[in-house]
């Protein structure tokens, strides 16, 4: 199997010669910017501070517990937060305001996974539209006093009071080069320019950084996502590991580190789902997948659980961000 992770760690032949296309991809995407910089696009202000979340990687920074994290700790200081997303893959026309019963399917599995974790602790608002701007919107119309965008660093056509780009410690920014010859969707230095999260341990570094730990909340059944389980409870059980994320690779590496080696590890590409007579002819006793998969095979089969993960923010993220939305306000 192709594993972009891997190819995209290195400079081999391969990605030099993919270095012509490198230089069209940065040379539209620094076009972009600077229209939208000259005032040639339009950026849309909604009612509400806006904070982005995102990344300049390929995927796998660390970005969906990264912006669920961000979204609790606004709340327990006072602000109603909303979630803005694209709904990658969902199936809906205009603004889709999720629920936590919304199907995968209809909305994208981000976004359902984003709306289910919020609403355990009280209400939380996500909308998706292909528009993230009108997304964005309709939540300060629905009485969020701050929108997080999530996944929109490169949507320019939303502005935004300030920006959170996700990095993953240990795969940092690649071999540095830009898609398609390495992970990069825009120049490293695109870092200078919002707050760099780093996400989880690793050697990458940046002088700006926040540092940003990432745990695990232990195994939770699809069926039952409030009482979570340890990893004793598959001792003596042949496990397999199935996986529809950016990068897979990540996924089983953190169930070695629970002290659980799956017998076979299943890595799909991101956002897809294994289908149900494949599932079910699995031999392993317990199948083990991550919680973005989770939302997409719910009651699906018995044996099936997943690993929560969680960011735990620094303090000092959590004051910047809430400056800034008190910035905002006073220009609003």
């Amino acid at each position: 199997m192709f594993r972009a992770g891997d190819f995209w760690r290195r400079r081999g032949v391969i990605n030099f010669a993919l270095l012509p296309a490198s230089f069209l991809f940065g040379a539209a995407a620094a076009l972009r910017r600077k229209l939208y910089a000259a005032g040639v696009f339009s950026a849309a202000r909604i009612g509400a501070p806006v904070v982005v979340v995102g990344n300049i990687t390929a995927g796998g920074g660390g970005k969906t517990p990264l912006v669920l994290a961000l979204a609790e700790e606004l709340r327990r200081r006072g602000w109603t937060p909303g979630i803005a997303a694209r709904g990658y893959g969902g199936k809906f026309s205009g603004v889709l305001r999720v629920q936590t019963n919304t199907p995968w399917e209809q909305c994208g599995d981000e976004p359902l996974l984003l709306r289910r974790r919020l609403g355990m602790g009280g209400k939380g608002e996500v909308c998706v539209c292909k528009n993230r701007a009108r997304a964005a919107a309709a939540l300060a119309e629905n009485g969020c006093d701050v929108v997080i965008c999530d996944d929109g660093l490169q949507h320019y056509g939303l502005a935004r009071d300030m920006e959170i780009c996700a990095v993953n410690a240990e795969f940092g920014l690649g071999n540095g080069l830009l898609l398609p010859a390495g992970p990069l969707r825009e120049s490293p230095r695109r870092l200078d320019k919002c707050a760099p999260a780093v996400c989880g341990k690793g050697a990458f570094w940046h002088p700006r950084a926040f540092a940003v730990e990432i745990k695990t909340d232990g195994f939770f059944s699809v069926s039952d996502w409030n009482s979570p389980v340890s990893a004793a409870e598959f001792a003596g059980k042949k496990a397999a590991a199935l996986a529809g994320i950016a990068a897979p690779g990540r996924f089983f590496d953190s169930l070695r580190r629970e002290g659980v080696f799956p017998a076979r590890e299943y890595p799909l590409s991101d956002h897809k789902k294994m289908p149900k007579k494949q599932l079910s002819a699995l031999p392993e006793d317990v199948v083990l997948t991550t919680e973005k998969d989770a939302v997409k095979y719910s009651g699906a089969d018995r044996r099936l659980y997943f690993l929560r993960m969680s960011a735990v923010l620094p303090q000092t993220l959590t004051d910047a961000v809430c400056e800034k939305i008190g910035e905002a306000k006073k220009n609003l």
